[in-house]
């Protein structure tokens, strides 16, 4: 009742009252009213994902030296048919070697002193978490341009329909074999690709792709997993990759290409002239396209 007296009162324009409501303001007193702060960071720019990774071999990086080689055969034997009497087949085998690049990958983050002793420890939990998001960005990008460079003939995607688009899966994975004499079991794409193949219906308006009857199961995809199967290719969806343009897709046989990497490293250094600390992640790895062939981008109509 006393509140509601002085409501009146201040309504009237009693300055005794205007004076209670003032004090009774939190815009005025916002140092009684902590606000508390949560420690999980709200992050909708950066991950982990390394789609066009998952897509090709893995391999740990060598130990040593900032290139390296692989034997790759260019000439192999030949065995024929040969009658009674007559010499075998002689076909001298021969081989060369692919030499790969090795690559640093490396970020740095720069904070002072007070930071790092008067800051909590998920502060600093949170920036490797960061710079490893980085990183992964990073090297999945690379890789993705280094199959684009090393690819061969991209394949045809004759018509922007589902037609067109069965069309290039099977003649893709057939010209992988062909020119690499491996099977093409992996599909990388865009997210804008992975939109389009999760809206593909067919003829009576059944999903082809997102498949609930066993009897129209072309794929099974999913808008809450950026992997899944269309036409028997297993389906990563990589951010290294944009839009539905030529070289939005890849089919590839992952035995064509590896990833060499070797684990992430991390160094500090202080600074005593200015108080500030440096932080370092970086590691080294390599990307070899052995078979430029078992690697086939889309090539639109």
């Amino acid at each position: 009742m006393a509140y509601l007296s002085n409501s009146i009162k201040a309504a009237r324009g009693d300055h005794d009252a205007l004076q209670y409501l003032r004090a009774a303001d939190s815009t005025d007193n916002a140092g009684l009213i902590p606000t508390p702060q949560g420690t999980t960071l709200i992050n909708g720019i950066a991950n982990a994902e390394r789609g066009f990774i998952d897509a090709v071999s893995r391999e740990t990086l060598v130990s040593t030296g900032l290139s390296f080689e692989l034997p790759k055969l260019t000439v192999a034997p030949t065995v024929a048919q040969t009658d009674e009497g007559d010499a075998p087949s002689d076909t001298g085998m021969e081989s060369e070697y692919l030499s790969v690049a090795v690559k640093k990958f490396a970020g740095q983050q720069t904070y002072t002193w007070e930071l790092a002793d008067r800051s909590s420890p998920e502060w600093l939990s949170s920036i490797l978490t960061q710079m490893e998001f980085a990183y992964a960005k990073a090297t999945d990008a690379y890789v993705k341009a280094t199959a684009t460079t090393g690819a061969g003939a991209a394949t045809g995607l004759p018509t922007d329909d589902a037609a067109g688009y069965f069309s290039y899966f099977a003649n893709g994975a057939a010209n992988v074999y062909a020119n690499s004499l491996g099977y093409a079991t992996n599909l990388v794409a865009s997210s804008a690709q992975w939109a389009k193949l999760m809206a593909m219906v067919d003829e009576a308006g059944r999903p082809l792709f997102i498949a609930n009857n066993p009897s129209n199961a072309g794929g099974a995809l999913s808008a809450q997993s950026l992997r899944g199967n269309v036409a028997g290719l297993n389906f990563h969806v990589s951010r290294s990759m944009t839009g539905t343009a030529d070289g939005s897709m890849a089919i590839i046989n992952p035995q064509a290409i590896t990833w060499y990497e070797s684990p992430r490293l991390r160094l500090s250094t202080n600074v005593i002239a200015d108080g500030s600390i440096t932080t370092s992640l970086y590691g080294y790895g390599a990307c070899a396209v052995k078979i430029a062939g078992g690697i086939t981008f889309n090539d639109n109509a």
